[in-house]
């Protein structure tokens, strides 16, 4: 056993995953997450949006795609998204944002 949450030392190796997997990692926590279903499909269009912007090389409308999600999640933290899973959803889009603008 790792000794508390695994998370921690999962992040450290976020850093050299691309960011589609990224994207793809973070719509798979959408779908598992305990998240209802019009909340979840209206929240992977954002994250799909943004998978097909950076695609197309468009950094800066897959980040807006990416805040907006996040923006949504945060207005539905604690009524349609539990609390903690909206901390963690808001937190991987950033750490995504990072990823792809060098931040």
């Amino acid at each position: 056993s790792l000794g508390g949450s695994g998370d921690a030392f999962v992040a450290k190796f976020t850093f050299d995953v691309p960011v589609p997997v990224m994207i793809s990692n973070l719509i798979s926590q959408v779908n598992t997450a305990d998240i209802f279903v019009g909340n979840a499909s209206s929240l992977t269009g954002k994250l799909n949006a943004a998978a097909a912007a950076f695609d197309r090389g468009q950094t800066n409308a897959a980040v807006n795609q990416l805040q907006a999600f996040q923006n949504q999640v945060r207005a539905q933290s604690g009524k349609g998204i539990p609390t903690a899973t909206a901390a963690a959803l808001i937190a991987a889009a950033q750490s995504i944002i990072n990823a792809a603008t060098g931040g």
